[in-house]
């Protein structure tokens, strides 16, 4: 009885300490309990975060991440195994523990024994030890959920992962829980808690599987982004390759041009084009504006096989003349082919000159002779000469017959009675013939006019002196109206002298038609006259030349060459009205 009567302070002083151990535990279990609600806020913190995260990029780096933290997350499932062996364990040694107090607690019978007292103080040892080990399983508990933490806070965008993390912390907040309130049924509590969690843990799967398969399909539309990228530079690199070869085209083309200009070709079947400096290269602007006006100058001129012929056996004979003229003044002719045509050029003074550089000398040369004179001295120096040149002839006892036609009927006349002269009648009657019909035809190609234009021909400029008889006809002709008609009826040409040069400016003609007679046209000069500026011919550019020896001439050149300029400059003022 004695030994009885010592053995239940034995026991309660191991229950007390029993006691105190679970109290300590439920303590730590709190703070756990604390630290994983503090860790959902950052979990549900993390899920927003993730849920504004717009870029792919991110995304991607966020997968790849969870692919990290997911072999993570399995070795720290391991550990969390093997702390869930030792506590099932220690719940079982906690369990036996219990049993044995409850027992005793029931019947309050002791034993009376040393070796029964020390089977109780073996097992009261064995119940600490079991408490021991189950506050070392808290610690490893605790380093589980910082773990996991450090975990949450590397896949803060990878939302599947956050969810997962969360499911675990409320599950480590239910066990604790239930450890508090039950700590009898500590097993049964883990054994559910366990099977819940195996079942998280196979959403989790489930849900990494989807964004794996979410990841492959972003990858997939990532792959058909870049081979759509990938096609769009190609095309972008050939239409480069193209763009570069055709401005290489068109750079070659312009530089055929401005060669094909250097040769004077192009001035000479184009006097009025305004050529760009030769002496720098051409860009497209000023290139393209002279292939269109030159497009547009030549587009009724035939380009086909029998005008080609026509022009080649045209260009032979012009050059034999040409050479014949100029040995029977001693000089000489010598004509160089390039990729560009046949450049004619005239020795004289012992150095080749173009033809039209050489009678643009000429011409100077003759109009600084010529502005020695006044028109009335030209006037009586060539009737002076033309009668003491008769006077001679008829002396000598030669035939004379002097012609002075000054209109297109006067001109075809003369051509008649020429022809006759020298036993040619036919042949005369045969040019008559087509020039007759040239000039009808011009005339009929001015019937789709819609207006025609008033037209100012002047012959010279100080004093000014208006068309001739001819001239005025021929713009009639070419579709145009001459604004001095009346003049043109003198003949002389003191008669058709525009004394009042706003006169011009009074009758407002829409073209200005240049020819001075020896003198080059200075167009410039005539814009720039007092109260000439608001002329409808100075206000919209039409202010031309045309060439002295092609109509102040009364013979055929101005009945084919001139009247064809005439109609050309007429043609091109009615187009842009």
């Amino acid at each position: 009885m004695e030994g009885s009567r010592g053995v239940p302070p034995l026991v309660g002083v191991g229950a007390e300490v029993v006691a105190l151990r679970l109290q300590e535990v439920a303590e730590r279990l709190r703070a756990i309990d604390a630290s994983l609600a503090a860790l959902a806020q950052r979990q549900a913190r993390a899920a927003a975060e993730w849920q504004g995260a717009p870029s792919d990029d991110a995304l991607r780096a966020a997968h790849a991440d969870a692919a990290a933290r997911e072999r993570e997350l399995q070795a720290a499932r391991s550990r969390l195994d093997e702390a869930e062996r030792q506590l099932r364990a220690a719940a079982e040694a906690f369990q036996t523990c219990r049993d044995t107090l409850a027992t005793d607690a029931a019947d309050l019978r002791l034993p009376t024994t040393t070796e029964a007292l020390e089977a109780v103080g073996s097992s009261l040892v064995r119940f600490g030890e079991t408490l021991h080990t189950l506050l070392h399983g808290a610690p490893e508990v605790r380093l589980t959920a910082t773990e996991l933490a450090q975990q949450q806070a590397r896949t803060q965008e990878a939302e599947a992962d956050a969810r997962q993390i969360a499911e675990q912390a409320a599950e480590r907040r239910l066990q604790a829980e239930e450890a508090q309130v039950r700590l009898a049924t500590l097993r049964e509590s883990i054994g559910a808690r366990v099977g819940e969690l195996q079942q998280r843990l196979h959403d989790a799967r489930n849900a990494v599987s989807e964004g794996e398969r979410d990841r492959k399909g972003a990858e997939e539309a990532l792959r058909g982004a870049g081979e759509a990228r990938a096609r769009g530079e190609q095309k972008m690199q050939d239409a480069d390759a193209t763009l570069q070869e055709r401005a290489e085209l068109r750079q070659r083309a312009i530089a055929q041009l401005q060669g094909f200009a250097a040769t004077g070709l192009l001035s000479a079947a184009l006097p009025d084009a305004e050529l760009p400096d030769l002496r720098a290269p051409w860009t497209i602007e000023p290139a393209l504006n002279l292939a269109r006006r030159t497009e547009q100058a030549l587009a009724h001129v035939t380009d086909d096989d029998a005008a080609w012929t026509r022009i080649q056996s045209q260009i032979s004979h012009d050059y034999g003349e040409l050479g014949r003229a100029l040995s029977a003044l001693g000089q000489q002719a010598q004509a160089d082919t390039s990729d560009y045509g046949m450049v004619v050029s005239v020795v004289y003074q012992n150095r080749p000159e173009r033809p039209d550089r050489l009678t643009a000398r000429l011409d100077a040369e003759i109009a600084q002779r010529r502005e020695l004179l006044t028109a009335r001295e030209r006037t009586l120096l060539e009737n002076h000469l033309q009668a003491e040149i008769a006077a001679e002839l008829v002396r000598a006892g030669l035939a004379v017959h002097i012609f002075n036609q000054r209109t297109v009927a006067g001109i075809l006349d003369m051509i008649a009675v020429l022809g006759g002269m020298i036993g040619a009648g036919d042949k005369a009657a045969a040019l008559i013939g087509d020039l007759e019909r040239g000039l009808a035809d011009i005339r009929a190609a001015t019937g789709t006019f819609s207006r025609r234009p008033r037209v100012y021909f002047e012959e010279w400029d100080d004093p000014m002196i208006s068309a001739i008889g001819w001239v005025s006809e021929l713009i009639g002709i070419a579709g145009g109206e001459d604004c001095f008609p009346e003049l043109a009826a003198e003949r002389a040409a003191k008669g058709r002298i525009v004394a009042d040069p706003l006169e011009v400016a009074r009758r407002a003609p829409d073209i200005v038609i240049g020819s001075w007679c020896g003198k080059a046209f200075r167009a410039e000069q005539v814009c720039a006259r007092g109260g000439w500026q608001d002329i409808p011919a100075v206000r919209s550019g039409h202010v031309v030349e045309v060439k002295s020896a092609e109509i102040l001439q009364p013979g055929p050149a101005a009945l084919t060459d001139g009247v064809r300029r005439l109609h050309t400059i007429v043609s091109g003022w009615a187009e842009n009205i």
